[in-house]
């Protein structure tokens, strides 16, 4: 293994072929068929197996915890596998579906998080997907319905800055992610951004409440018409804090016809005092 690269014992490790299920998710993909699964890993971009050469000369420090020699040590992995759970934030908007998310939004994810969005850290977008997934499976219970993902849209400034829409790259990755491992799922960009919301990170709950009210809507040529009936749609974003978001995203998709089956993140917030 290069060094720098993912933990031995990763529950999603994306080696060249496996077989199973991938652990976290066998609940919610029961029954699973009785020959054994076999899941490839999709073929990497030529900047991973660049970030692989670079990692030979000089090995990255651990994301979360600064360890050396590793981008995203075993100690921290533990805290984005100890099992999705429900939350819902204290007082929850109106409207706002039920949530699922695989962590907390503080320590060593926090830390990772921040990195994966502000300072370009696009390989932690791997064991995002992984946790991810574990909260979607558990928001979606063991249905054999198929899945669609709809990631929050994210601002024009934003794709900007960071160079690309890093929400929808992590939405795709856990729609394939839960497609090997035997749940069919799959990714749509269905909302967009009407106006130019203020940026969420310094305005409190009610601040957000009314920064986001009416600021999605369905991209042009969607329609419910064009949604195959019995699939289960999931709004997907990165961190739950206030519930806004996920709040109007929801109310976008339900004021055109469609029935939001629940949300999950990678994290949430847990109030203190």
């Amino acid at each position: 293994m290069v060094p720098g690269r993912w933990d031995q014992d990763s529950p999603f490790r994306g080696t060249r072929l496996s077989t199973g299920p991938p652990p976290g998710l066998a609940a919610a993909a029961q029954p699973w068929n009785s020959s054994p699964m076999r899941h490839a890993r999709p073929r990497r971009p030529l900047r991973d197996l660049a970030q692989d050469v670079l990692d030979l000369v000089h090995p990255r420090d651990c994301t979360g915890c600064g360890r050396a020699h590793t981008c995203w040590c075993a100690d921290c992995a533990m805290a984005l596998r100890r099992g999705a759970f429900r939350h819902r934030p204290s007082p929850a908007p109106l409207g706002l579906p039920e949530c699922f998310t695989a962590s907390s939004y503080d320590g060593p994810v926090r830390s990772a998080i921040v990195a994966w969005k502000e300072r370009g850290e696009r390989d932690m977008a791997e064991p995002f997907a992984e946790a991810l997934a574990s909260a979607v499976a558990a928001a979606v219970g063991a249905g054999r319905e198929p899945i669609v993902l709809v990631p929050v849209p994210t601002s024009q400034r934003s794709r900007r800055q960071r160079g690309d829409d890093i929400l929808l790259g992590l939405a795709k990755r856990t729609a394939r992610v839960l497609t090997q491992a035997g749940i069919p799922t799959e990714c749509r960009r269905m909302l967009r951004l009407v106006g130019t919301p203020r940026d969420q990170s310094t305005l409190n709950r009610d601040e957000r409440l009314a920064n986001l009210t009416g600021a999605m809507a369905l991209r042009r040529g969607w329609s419910i018409h064009r949604e195959t009936p019995g699939r289960r749609l999931v709004v997907v974003d990165d961190v739950l804090t206030t519930g806004a978001t996920l709040t109007e995203a929801s109310r976008a998709l339900v004021e055109e016809g469609y029935v939001v089956t629940a949300a999950a993140t990678v994290a949430a917030t847990r109030r203190r005092g």
